[in-house]
C-alpha cells in the first residue's frame, strides 16, 4: 500500500501518526504525490481524530524546510492565532503588536489576509497606509529602526499554494491552520498565540516546547474568540508553568464590554477605532488592546505579570504615544517601497 493508504487506514482507526511519519506524509503532500482530493480526505480524517502532537509537530518541522526565512531579528515575539470567532471582529493582535513595538519591544509579526471576511493582519495594516514588504533585506532595516516588522505568509510560505485546493475541498479548519502559527519566518521564540477551540490549549502548549519556544502564551477567549477577552471567561496556558489558567476580565469595571462593541461594521469603522485608541481615547477597543497588548508584554518578559503588562499598554496608549510612532513607521515602511 501506499504512504497515503497506510496513514489514512491508521487514522481512521484512531491511532495517532508519529512525528516521522507527519513529516513524511507532508513531505510527500508538499512534492504533488497525493492528489488534492487524497490531501482533502487525510487532512479531514486527522480532524476528526483530533490532531496529536507528534502530528503537529512533524508537519510544523516540514513547512519550517520549505519556508523561506527573513534573518537578523532577534528575540522578537510574534501575537497570531489559530483563527475562529466572529468574521468582523478587530483584530486586535496586529493592533497590540504597534503597542509592543513603540515600547521598544521586538515584535516579528506573522499574518496574511483574512479568509472568510478583510480583517486580517494584512488588510489591515494595507489600510493602515503600510505597504506588505516581503524583500528580506527591507524587513530586517524595519525592524533595526523600529523592532516592529510584518511577515507576509503568502511570501514567506509559497509551498502552502500546492494544497490550496485540498484546502478548499476541506472548507473548514484543518492542521494548516495549526501549524502556521508556529512557523514565523524570523524564528520568534516567544509567542502569544490565540485558539478558537479550547481542546487544543495542552497540544499546542507542548508542541511549542517540543518546537523549542522559550516562552509562550495560549489563550482561548469567550464565544470562540482566538484572543484574550473582556467579557466572560478566558483560559491561558503559560508553557513555563503548563498550568491552565481560567481569568474572568469582566469582573473588573475597567475591562467590562460586550461582544457587539468588539465587531467592526467595515475596515473604515476599524481604523477610526484605531486611531482613537491609539490617541489616547478610554474606549472599549482601547481596553481590548491593552487587555492583549499586556499579556504580550508579559511574554516577552517587559514586565513580571500579565496585570502589570495591561497597566503598561493601557498607559502608553493613552499617552497618545502609539499614534505618532504608527505615523513614523508608516513613512518609513513607504521610504522602503520607493527604494
Amino acid at each position: 500500500m501506499s504512504l497515503y493508504q497506510t496513514t489514512l487506514k491508521q487514522i481512521t482507526s484512531n491511532q495517532d501518526l508519529s512525528q516521522t511519519d507527519s513529516e513524511t506524509c507532508l513531505a510527500e503532500i508538499f512534492s504533488g504525490k497525493w492528489t488534492p482530493d487524497e490531501t482533502a480526505t487525510f487532512l479531514e480524517a486527522l480532524r476528526q481524530k483530533g490532531e496529536s502532537v507528534s502530528e503537529i509537530v512533524g508537519f510544523a518541522q516540514t513547512l519550517k524546510k520549505h519556508m523561506i526565512p527573513v534573518q537578523g531579528i532577534p528575540l522578537a515575539i510574534d501575537l497570531c492565532g489559530t483563527g475562529g470567532g466572529p468574521a468582523h471582529r478587530y483584530n486586535v493582535s496586529t493592533a497590540a503588536a504597534f503597542v509592543l513595538a513603540s515600547l521598544g519591544v521586538g515584535v516579528a509579526k506573522h499574518g496574511n489576509r483574512g479568509s472568510r471576511s478583510p480583517n486580517g493582519s494584512f488588510d489591515f495594516i494595507e489600510a493602515l497606509g503600510i505597504p506588505i514588504l516581503t524583500d528580506t533585506e527591507k524587513l530586517q532595516l524595519l525592524f533595526e529602526k523600529f523592532k516592529l516588522c510584518f511577515l507576509y505568509a503568502r511570501a514567506h510560505h509559497p509551498v502552502m499554494a500546492s494544497v490550496a485546493e485540498a484546502r478548499q475541498k476541506v472548507g473548514g479548519r484543518s492542521i494548516f491552520n495549526l501549524i502556521g502559527p508556529l512557523c514565523n519566518p524570523a524564528g520568534a521564540k516567544r509567542q502569544v498565540l490565540g485558539i478558537s477551540d479550547h481542546a487544543l490549549g495542552p497540544k499546542l502548549a507542548t508542541a511549542t516546547k517540543v518546537l523549542g519556544q522559550t516562552h509562550v502564551l495560549i489563550v482561548a477567549g469567550d464565544s470562540g474568540y482566538d484572543e484574550i477577552t473582556p467579557f466572560g471567561h478566558t483560559q491561558l496556558w503559560d508553557i513555563t508553568d503548563t498550568q491552565c489558567q481560567t481569568i474572568d476580565f469582566q469582573a473588573s469595571e475597567i475591562f467590562t464590554c460586550t461582544p457587539d462593541s468588539l465587531r467592526m461594521s467595515d475596515m473604515q469603522q476599524t481604523l477610526k477605532e484605531t486611531k482613537d485608541a491609539f490617541s489616547g481615547k478610554e474606549t472599549a477597543i482601547a481596553r481590548y488592546i491593552a487587555l492583549n497588548a499586556g499579556a504580550a508584554l508579559y511574554t516577552s518578559e517587559k514586565v513580571k505579570t500579565i496585570d502589570d503588562g495591561i497597566l503598561l499598554a493601557k498607559e502608553t496608549l493613552q499617552s497618545g504615544q502609539v499614534w505618532d510612532f504608527l505615523q513614523r513607521y508608516i513613512a518609513e515602511a513607504k521610504k522602503h517601497v520607493a527604494q
